[in-house]
């Protein structure tokens, strides 16, 4: 079955803006790559999530998190 969960991740371009982000708003993630991007074109970013970036990270959810991206 698959699920589908919306949440806002908000921008950041420097680290210690985005550790603040994430912790005071309990935030799964904080897009940074797209952050120079965004502010020269209007343009939206479509991403999917295939981990938290914890001690569990592995690449083995990344081809199914860009394909159902991209759907």
């Amino acid at each position: 079955m698959i699920e589908v969960h919306r949440q806002l991740r908000p921008e950041a371009h420097r680290v210690h803006v985005r550790n603040r982000l994430r912790y005071r708003f309990d935030l799964i993630g904080v897009k940074m790559e797209a952050a120079g991007t965004m502010n020269r074109f209007p343009i939206i970013v479509i991403r999917g999530a295939c981990d938290y970036a914890d001690e569990h990270k592995n690449k083995e959810w990344q081809p199914y998190a860009a394909a159902m991206a991209a759907a």
